[in-house]
């Protein structure tokens, strides 16, 4: 969730050059916040349709932009704020949770009513668990691409060579690195050379990567770039605007994103068309 919108209304506003249709670079790493793909649709009734539609075809898309390396990352309600709890509650107000326990098995197919399931936290760990599991046996015998599956504890990376990031070695049972929402997982995973693309629809990743770009680039000096696809936001700007503006990288410290109105991953080879009405946009920032 983005606690407040209209601050990146507000970049895009006074930062549109910040904002392009098009990925301005190869990502060498692509971080993509699975619990947004816990939701499906209406027309995915078995559990092989629902891993398909929205993992798997997620994470190929993510490695034909050029990555190596796919990060699929979901909450660790271990180490989620309380606060969240709050926002949970308000949520099952409008929407009534269904009964579901922890001793309960998956049913044979996805519930009718998939909101109201997913809304108890016990049934979505159990889905959660189950993508998992399946994205092991499925790119269990991939030699040159890594999935990188980041839940619970240190992550898991299930085929090629790629090595996780010198912090994952000091998570210990008695010191774990209590690593909860999504949006604090991504910027574990930016290399010190190179570009991180983050597939969100959430706002706070923007103000994240910043900070973690900041601090970067004062204890090591990193020259790395992070992207920040699929925000979605609506200002005059996007509106009057009619030509894409130029896809190019910059090396200076002001953030830079570009806007999409497809909901499809980003190609590269052809920039989407950009809706008057709203955009799903890709900030890019770069250290």
């Amino acid at each position: 969730m983005t606690i407040d919108a209209g601050w990146v209304k507000i970049l895009k506003t006074n930062a549109p050059r910040a904002f392009s249709d098009a990925l301005p670079a190869r990502p060498d790493i692509v971080f993509v916040e699975g619990q947004i793909k816990l939701m499906k649709g209406d027309f995915i009734t078995t559990w092989d349709a629902f891993l398909q539609s929205q993992v798997v075809n997620t994470i190929e898309s993510a490695f034909a932009l050029g990555a190596p390396v796919v990060v699929m990352g979901f909450d660790d309600y271990t180490y989620v704020p309380r606060s969240k709890n709050m926002t949970q509650s308000k949520r099952n107000r409008s929407v009534q949770a269904v009964d579901f326990a922890e001793e309960d098995e998956l049913p044979p197919r996805p519930p009718a009513d998939w909101m109201a399931a997913m809304r108890n936290r016990t049934f979505k760990v159990k889905v959660i668990k189950y993508v998992v599991s399946r994205l092991k046996q499925h790119y269990r015998l991939e030699q040159r691409r890594s999935v990188v599956l980041d839940f619970h504890g240190v992550p898991e990376v299930v085929g090629g060579s790629y090595k996780l990031p010198a912090l994952f070695a000091e998570h210990s049972a008695e010191r774990p690195l209590r690593r909860g929402e999504c949006d604090i997982k991504g910027a574990d995973y930016l290399p010190h050379r190179g570009s991180l693309l983050l597939v969100s629809t959430d706002g706070d990743f923007i103000p994240i990567a910043l900070i973690q770009l900041e601090k970067r680039r004062r204890e090591s000096q990193s020259f790395a770039n992070i992207f920040v696809h699929r925000i979605k936001i609506k200002t005059a700007t996007s509106a009057r605007r009619r030509a894409p503006p130029s896809a190019s990288t910059s090396s200076s410290t002001r953030p830079r994103c570009s806007s999409s109105s497809r909901a499809s991953s980003p190609r590269p080879t052809r920039p989407p068309r950009t809706s008057a009405r709203s955009s799903r946009s890709q900030a890019v920032t770069s250290a």
